[in-house]
């Protein structure tokens, strides 16, 4: 049990880094040419 749940949390980390970039990257493109 204790393997899985650390493995979800691993895929969570994830998902947030992928968010975290995905925010910025909509953020710099609004900046650039507004959109």
């Amino acid at each position: 049990m204790h393997e899985f749940n650390q493995a979800r949390n691993k895929k969570f980390e994830g998902l947030i880094i992928i968010t975290l970039q995905y925010t910025n990257n909509q953020k710099r493109k609004k900046k650039s040419n507004y959109l």
